[in-house]
């Protein structure tokens, strides 16, 4: 019972100072007038840059494939640009290329060298044979004809080699 009028007595009591600090009078607090600069304003045309992270892609990807393999030193082309037929799109380390070259040019030349000797001793032999200073026994594995040194094998295979 004691904390029901407890509570009653604290309202009254706040009540009571309220209505005292008010004092009936109210006072107004008087602000000056400031006056701003106003602007009319005219519709424009703006443009805004606006970007986004993204990725594109083409419409049509095409694979590019070589027709000879190695090392890609270089790449003549930006990704998603257009290329011309023709282009140079990649360059390719040479180094290999151009030995297997000098190796066609080495073994051409020993080829040559083979068929220029070759001839040679059929010419000698030819001759040697003809004056009976030589027998005609020659083994039929080692016996050479006009036909076979002109067209050795050695030397076709060292010729297309270096094509």
């Amino acid at each position: 019972m004691n904390k029901p009028y407890l509570l009653l007595c604290s309202v009254l009591l706040l009540a009571c100072g309220i209505m005292v600090s008010c004092n009936g009078t109210q006072t107004q607090l008087e602000l000056p007038m400031v006056k701003y600069e106003t602007k009319v304003l005219q519709p424009e045309t703006k443009t805004y840059n606006m970007s986004f992270p993204a990725t594109t892609c083409g419409i049509t990807e095409i694979k590019v494939y070589p027709q000879v393999e190695g090392i890609v030193t270089k790449k003549n082309y930006v990704p998603g640009t257009i290329v011309q037929k023709g282009q140079t799109l990649f360059v390719i380390d040479p180094t290999e290329y151009q030995l297997s070259v000098q190796s066609a040019e080495a073994d051409l030349k020993v080829a040559k060298a083979n068929l220029e000797t070759t001839r040679l001793q059929y010419e000698s032999n030819q001759k040697l044979f003809e004056k009976k200073i030589i027998s005609d026994y020659v083994p039929r594995s080692r016996r050479l004809k006009p036909s076979s040194i002109s067209q050795g094998p050695t030397l076709v295979i060292a010729q297309s080699r270096r094509r």
